[in-house]
């Protein structure tokens, strides 16, 4: 009797995985297992000798008959199986889902009992349920986001698309399955395989980004570019290509090249204005200093040679802001050309000590001209351009110091023994009014001025240290600054300059 094989394999049927109830043919429960009994949240002994409908309890119409038309079944064709993979049982005040298999028991080709199998899903459904919300959420997600974006295989072929792409090609997400990503390429624009290429280095090297010519709604191609990730697509390894139209991105560049073209165009346009209107200044200029200067040399009277005087000496001083006018057009334009000359060093210091030297007696001021002796000699560089950023920062030191000394030194820092190159290092200094830092980061700027109330009393445009620092570098340089309010200036800078080796 199937009751006394159960009963017989009951340590067997208590280890398995799976329910088991045997029910006679009366329909009252003779056998269960602890499984069933703990699917059911029953006692084994308060389930035997019970009926087996009030065993197991329905909580809800699933996809299995009812038991008794189960059984009706099996009694009429004892080869039938029903099975029903979901079902829902009453446990307690709760539910639990399960699978079911109900069957006929034979025994010598005779009917002998039912067999209920039960196998709890309910952790299974709920795994099941998780993941179908989320896929749902995936999904919504996935097509709220406004790019075309592409789930590839190895391959390139489209295992996946979302809305974006209908939104920027006109095409329905479902016509890319299985084809190439190349299909978004414009005609005629990009050599086969080209998307398909990435993809597949995407997969070995990572994210990979470029730009292309993408097919657009109305056959019209627009500026596209695509970045491709390696990414995990419910298991399945993929490369998630996003593609952006970057249509408004090139034409705001453009319009930025364009704006910047026609800035430096006006900029060109204003320095070479500076530059002409500098040399139409000169020529007029040149002639007052001039006829100022015959009129000194004349036996005119005292008053009318310090009338001479003065239009001489204001004459020079506008020749100076022209000339430095001049100097930032030429600069701003690229027209600065270096000139290379053999000159001595100890000579371009006399002759700054002659230039300078008066106008610091004139204030009460020491001028002080050093240069190592290791420096003498023939040295190549451009001297003009050297005497003019040494002759502005001179010019600096002077105006802005009211009492004690103005120095130019010049010192042999570094020799390189293997050539004929010896770095010279410049300094002028002062012992003027100095600056503060907020000063001094912006000095060099051009048209910035330090104290303003020093400026208005001296004069000036603001422009000679920012042509000097722009000079320097041109020679190789750069200047530097050290300066604290009260404690004068250091204005300094490095020079790598070419001796000539000494006449044999």
């Amino acid at each position: 009797m199937a009751n006394d094989l159960a009963a017989g394999l009951k340590p067997l049927l208590d280890r398995l995985g799976e329910g088991v109830l045997v029910v006679g043919t009366d329909r009252v429960c003779q056998f269960i297992n602890l499984e069933a009994a703990r699917i059911l949240a029953l006692a084994v002994e308060d389930c035997l000798g019970q009926p087996v409908t009030e065993v197991m309890r329905w909580a809800g119409r699933g996809q299995l008959p009812a038991l008794e038309t189960c059984f009706e079944s099996l009694r009429q064709d004892p080869a039938l199986e029903f099975h029903s993979d979901l079902e829902s049982l009453r446990r307690g005040n709760s539910a639990v889902s399960v699978e079911v298999d109900v069957l006929a028991y034979l025994e010598s080709g005779q009917f002998q009992s039912y067999l209920i199998l039960l196998r709890d899903v309910t952790e299974t459904s709920r795994q099941a349920r998780a993941f179908h919300a989320s896929i749902k959420s995936f999904r919504a997600l996935f097509d709220s986001v406004p790019e075309a974006i592409f789930f590839l295989t190895r391959q390139g072929k489209v295992v996946d698309a979302n809305a974006g792409v209908h939104r920027t090609y006109g095409i329905p997400p479902a016509r890319f399955m299985g084809k190439s990503l190349d299909n978004i390429l414009a005609p005629d624009r990009h050599g086969p395989g080209f998307l398909t290429q990435r993809a597949a280095v995407a997969f070995d090297q990572g994210m990979q980004h470029l730009e292309f010519w993408s097919r657009g709604r109305s056959g019209e191609g627009f500026p596209a570019e695509i970045y491709m990730y390696p990414a995990d697509y419910f298991g399945q390894s993929v490369i998630m290509a996003i593609v952006h139209d970057i249509t408004l991105r090139r034409r705001h560049e453009d319009a930025l090249i364009l704006a910047r073209d026609q800035a430096e165009q006006a900029s060109r346009m204003k320095s070479q204005f500076m530059s002409n209107m500098s040399h139409e200044l000169r020529t007029p200029l040149n002639g007052i200093i001039g006829m100022a200067d015959l009129l000194l040399e004349s036996d005119l009277g005292n008053e009318p040679l310090d009338y001479a005087a003065t239009i001489r000496d204001n004459g020079l001083a506008l020749l100076g802001i022209v000339n430095n006018v001049l100097d930032l057009a030429r600069l701003e334009t690229q027209e600065y050309r270096l000139e290379e000359t053999d000159f001595l060093l100890d000579m371009l210091v006399e002759y700054l000590a002659q230039r300078y030297g008066p106008p610091c007696a004139a204030k009460g001021l020491e001028f002080r001209g050093y240069v190592d002796p290791d420096l003498a000699g023939l040295y190549t560089a451009d001297e003009a351009a050297l005497t003019r950023v040494l002759s502005l920062l001179l010019d600096n030191a002077v105006k802005f110091t009211e009492h004690g000394f103005v120095e130019l030194r010049l010192e042999a820092v570094q020799q390189d023994q293997s050539g004929p190159a010896v770095r010279v290092h410049f300094s002028v200094l002062d012992s003027g009014m100095g600056m503060t830092e907020v000063v001094r980061e912006r000095i060099f700027h051009p048209f910035v001025q330090g104290d303003g109330s020093a400026t208005r009393a001296q004069g000036g445009l603001g422009l000679g240290l920012s042509i000097a620092r722009n000079l320097i570098q041109r020679l190789g340089g750069e200047l530097e600054l050290e300066s604290a309010p009260g404690q004068g200036s250091r204005f300094y800078f490095g020079l790598d300059l070419q001796r000539d080796p000494p006449a044999a």
